[in-house]
């Protein structure tokens, strides 16, 4: 994806099931400030 537009990630993330994405404890993102809002919404245990 070549894209730094949160809503645009967040789409694309949230095509996983949230039993796939439930499962995700940790998430590794670069300096960019959008990441924060994304990994909130769609990694919720995170």
């Amino acid at each position: 994806m070549d894209s730094h537009k949160s809503e645009e990630i967040i789409e694309v993330l949230k095509e996983q099931p949230i039993a796939i994405r439930g499962k995700i404890k940790e998430v590794s993102v670069d300096m960019w400030g959008g990441f924060q809002k994304v990994v909130k919404e769609v990694f919720p245990f995170a």
